[in-house]
């Protein structure tokens, strides 16, 4: 089964706090690693192991039960070179799908929960609680820090500001996808050799997101007389991954504590800071 997670549980769970991976075996070796380790132009064949079997040969760490993993061998004969390579795109998300209020409405929601009780803002404001903008100038319009026209000329801008549309516009982007594998194979009889190299790279679906993997298998055969064989396997993998501090659905929350609300710019970078004193 593979969990809305992408991890893959064969057995289920045998205990609450068990460890649900499956054993990864490699070529006869037990590893600590995972499938996103392999190289899956690499491989020659796939076994699932699942019943009291898989527990006589490799123990209680197959519990939750075992994948066998063989990698491909060299051939006997001259080199061959190999190449497989794919890419693949992802349209960015429309953030129109959410169908989110306007920017005008969550300010006309604003302004009627802030005459409701306008103590409740200011209480928030002595107490180094972060207020939205649209708080911040009512409150600062209530205690005389601007004028009634400063604080009516900027919240007719900001009706006009739609957040989501500069968000679709500048944070979200295609996500675009690589693969590249190169394999080399051959040898003779006493000797063969297989070595693979993936490549994989993902830019994700906003800015500054980005996933890189390295993979390199090298996989050397040896038989010096006819009743001994040496095998030598080797897996290196390289991986570099970038993300926001912040994710997506924390800018588009859009509550009263979010980061940011319908009507904050993003591009322009006119919104009054959060937590602002009124001298600001």
């Amino acid at each position: 089964m593979i969990t809305k997670d992408g991890n893959v549980e064969i057995r289920g769970v045998s205990t609450i706090n068990a460890e649900k991976k499956p054993l990864l075996v490699v070529d006869g070796y037990p590893t600590q690693g995972d499938l996103e380790s392999i190289n899956i132009d690499n491989i020659e064949s796939i076994t699932v192991l699942k019943d009291a079997v898989a527990a006589s040969i490799y123990g209680a760490r197959s519990s939750n039960g075992v994948i066998v993993i063989t990698t491909r061998k060299g051939r006997p004969g001259s080199m061959r070179v190999q190449y497989r390579g794919s890419t693949g795109i992802t349209l960015k998300p429309q953030v129109s799908y959410l169908n989110r209020a306007s920017a005008s409405d969550y300010i006309d929601a604003e302004i009627d929960l802030f005459n409701q009780d306008p103590n409740s803002v200011l209480n928030s404001y002595n107490n180094y609680a972060s207020l939205t903008e649209v708080n911040y100038l009512l409150l600062a319009k209530q205690q005389g820090w601007k004028t009634a026209k400063e604080v009516d000329d900027r919240i007719a801008v900001l009706r006009n500001t739609n957040t989501a549309d500069q968000l679709q516009e500048h944070y979200f982007r295609h996500q675009f996808t690589q693969q590249h594998n190169i394999s080399l194979s051959g040898g003779s009889e006493k000797s063969s050799l297989n070595a693979a190299i993936r490549y994989i790279s993902s830019e994700g679906n906003s800015v500054g997101t980005s996933d890189n993997r390295l993979i390199l298998d090298f996989k050397n055969d040896w038989r010096p007389v006819k009743s001994l064989g040496v095998s030598l396997f080797t897996n290196i993998n390289y991986a570099t991954s970038k993300n926001p501090v912040r994710q997506w659905s924390e800018l588009l929350g859009f509550t009263s504590t979010s980061l940011i609300q319908p009507y904050s710019p993003v591009v322009d970078g006119t919104a009054t800071p959060r937590g602002c004193s009124p001298a600001t």
